[in-house]
């Protein structure tokens, strides 16, 4: 059917890889006489994935972070249901010929206005057309070749994610996940309040603090509003969490030199001095000095962002310090809260240098609050939202009797914040450099001005390569003299073996379960180096289950793992953070748990029934349990949660046939995992949080003596829920 002759249709094409679509955008005579920019208009109106803000578009932001134009040379439509796809292989095949492209600009300016600026910036970039200066009928006149698509809408995020294609479906996955961590960002900062408002109340705390989904900041509260510590997701920020939580243990480093007893005396008098309620700026000039000495290169606030009284490398696109004052407790809100908000402002501004920051790490830094006599340090990373930590309380600052043992103890702290600041301020620094230089995590190729550049060098980076901002970065106690595994991370896991990328309920932020690989020799070599080293191409991987928990028992762990009855254990480390990395084998298997209520069924009178578990999977339990017993164990929390089920193979008899060899393939079994509990009989003591929702032994209580009855009333209740049922 052909075109009327009062309108014209143009194909457009928007390769995303997650939001892709083509279609046809129809204009009238009168409208193909407008700016280029209405047929960008347009197409955002039908389909919104469009990233287009004419009101907030400028050269500078849309060339950098928004969007171009592209109009692509023989790139036929049909067969359609492969344009998207056949567009982006003509973008990866293009890219090094600078197609023509535009940009936006929203400042009304003319032609001339423009061609200043372009040559402000060096004249280059292969700009052809500008948006909201060329006419659509002379960019795209009556006579093209209508067979072929004549726009196509390109964002950075689309040029980054074009090798995905090329790689397998983790790369696919890991590039989704990673993209939507950059919608995460944006949608946190747009919720959050203005930093002017801060939290003038306790009602306008919990909004932002965790929202019914969490999305937002996980320090801890509400209750369940938490993830992994901090600490294991950077070594600075782990180092300095272990040296603040052993200030009366030995030294490491050394004791602090003369004058840092010097300058934490005066902290200390000028935190217990008395200031007018209504003259919040007096003690922000009389900590100044102090300020001045813990951080050196320290910038004060800006105008350009009103976040934190004194942020540290903000100017640079993310800060790695906010110190937040604050006269009094309780007067003019919490210093350590609203720091947390001036950090997480900060980490997920909508602005180019923040998101190549925040693309090539997790953003870490060192917030620290000062109310009156109490001074708060904390430490964050943002990976799929903001988390934090408190690591340091001084409590109330005293110079009385005690006095000496107070100022040590400060001496002994502000030295650990002061050679953190000074670590992070130099790997801000060469992370920058290498972005600026092209060497960074999977980083597109950028230079100063990189907004000024041909679209060539937005080239994709591997995206397996930038997935290390959602993992751990785990550092051993220095006080460790073992060697750490190598595991390079790949998943994180619930507690019912599900694999994630991304939270998205509280429960999975909550887990401290990833999955990972581990090179290894023998049986045991599973250990090199540091975490993340690759591993020599002569050893195998192996797949790696890695659990972060506060303690755990690794004889018990290794007793039942001799037996087959658990996961061979290839490590369990101290790690600084205040828990130990668990590294053991995976075994692909199904929850007792799951097995008997997940596939259970609706029986007489509507009752839910579970299914029963193969008696097999009793008997390796009460083998398991015996073993424990006999070497002086009680393993703690013997139910179903974490009981695995999982086929243990049989070796068939070279005579068997038929029906026999089939029976002879296997048989469900059982391991034992989750030896957190796990202690000395009449010795060790249940946690004192123990959830009153479980089901326990009688005698079972916060506190109380762990006591081999216990875990033979348990193993009772399994053997309850086990037959001779077939596997």
């Amino acid at each position: 059917m052909s075109e009327p002759e009062h309108t014209v249709s143009y194909s457009i094409v928007y390769p995303h890889p997650d939001d892709g679509f083509r279609g046809i955008v129809i204009l009238s005579g009168a409208d193909i006489k407008k700016h280029m920019c209405f047929i960008l208009d347009e197409a955002a109106k039908q389909w919104p994935v469009i990233p287009n803000d004419p009101e907030k578009a400028t050269l500078y932001r849309v060339c950098a972070f928004k969007l171009f134009i592209v109009f692509p040379s023989g790139l036929r439509i049909r067969p359609i249901k492969t344009l998207v796809q056949r567009t982006r292989q003509w973008l990866r095949d293009h890219l090094e010929d600078d197609p023509k492209w535009v940009l936006i600009s929203d400042d009304g300016g003319s032609e001339d206005e423009l061609d200043d600026e372009l040559e402000l910036q060096g004249g280059q970039g292969g700009i052809e057309f500008w948006l909201k200066g060329d006419v659509i009928g002379h960019v795209l006149p009556r006579d093209r070749d209508r067979d072929c698509v004549d726009v196509i809408i390109v964002t950075r995020e689309i040029i980054e994610s074009l090798n995905e294609d090329n790689e397998g479906e983790l790369e696919r996955a890991y590039g989704k996940a990673l993209r939507d961590r950059e919608a995460g960002a944006r949608t946190t900062n747009k919720a959050l309040p203005a930093p002017s408002a801060g939290i003038p109340s306790s009602g306008d705390l919990f909004p932002w603090k965790g929202d019914e989904d969490g999305k937002l900041i996980h320090a801890g509260r509400p209750e369940k509003n938490y993830g992994p510590p901090a600490a294991l997701f950077d070594p600075i920020l782990g180092l300095l969490a272990y040296r603040l939580s052993h200030l009366d243990d030995d030294r490491d480093p050394p004791e602090p030199r003369r004058g840092y007893w010097c300058e934490s005396y005066r902290f200390a008098l000028g935190a217990v001095d008395c200031y007018d309620k209504d003259a919040e700026d007096f003690r922000e000039v009389a900590l100044k000095p102090f300020v001045q000495w813990l951080a050196p290169d320290l910038e004060e606030r800006s105008t350009w962002s009103p976040c934190g009284d004194v942020t540290l490398g903000a100017d640079k696109g993310v800060p790695y310090g906010v110190i937040e004052v604050r006269n009094e407790v309780g007067f003019g809100g919490d210093a350590s809260l609203k720091a947390q908000l001036s950090y997480t402002r900060m980490v997920t501004e909508d602005k180019e240098e923040t998101e190549r920051v925040r693309k090539a790490c997790n953003c870490p830094a060192v917030l620290i609050g000062i109310m009156g006599d109490i001074i708060e340090i904390g430490i964050a990373v943002y990976t799929d939202g903001t988390y934090t930590d408190c690591v340091f309380s001084s409590g109330r600052v005293r110079l009385g009797f005690g006095q000496n043992a107070q100022v040590l103890r400060l001496a002994r702290a502000f030295k650990a914040v002061k050679l953190a600041l000074a670590d992070l301020r130099k790997f801000y620094e060469r992370l920058r450099q290498q972005i600026v230089q092209g060497q960074g995590q999977g980083q597109v190729q950028v230079q100063p001005h990189w907004y000024s550049r041909p679209v060539s060098t937005w080239r994709p980076g591997s995206t397996s390569a930038r997935r290390h901002v959602l993992f751990p970065k785990p550092t051993p106690e220095p006080s460790w003299e073992g060697r750490m595994p190598a595991v390079t991370f790949t998943h994180r896991m619930s507690s019912t073996g599900k694999l994630f990328l991304l939270a998205s309920t509280r429960e999975e932020r909550r887990s401290g379960l990833y999955v990972g690989t581990m090179p290894v020799t023998g049986t045991e070599d599973a250990s090199r180096g540091a975490a993340g080293e690759e591993p020599p191409s002569t050893r195998e991987e192996v797949e790696v289950v890695v659990k972060f928990t506060e303690q755990y028992n690794e004889d018990a762990h290794r007793l039942l793992a001799a037996a087959g009855l658990a996961p061979a254990l290839h490590a369990c480390v101290p790690v600084c953070g205040g828990v130990k990395m668990v590294v053991m084998e995976r075994v692909k298997g199904e929850r007792a748990e799951q097995r008997c209520y997940t596939h259970g069924r609706y029986g007489a009178y509507g009752r839910w029934e579970p299914v029963v578990v193969p008696q097999t999977v009793y008997e390796d339990v009460r083998r398991a349990v015996e073993l424990l017993h006999g070497a002086g164990w009680v393993f703690g929390k013997l139910n179903l949660e974490n009981i695995l089920c999982v086929t243990v193979p049989v070796t068939v008899p070279a005579t068997a046939t038929g029906d026999e060899a089939a029976a002879a393939t296997g048989r469900v079994g059982a391991m034992l995992v989750n030896f957190d509990w796990a202690g000395r009989a009449d010795e060790a003591w249940y946690p004192t949080a123990l959830h009153d929702s479980g089901f326990w032994a009688p005698g079972v209580e916060r506190g109380r003596i762990m006591r081999k009855e216990h875990d033979l009333y348990m193993l009772e209740k399994i053997k309850a829920l086990c037959g001779f049922a077939s596997a």
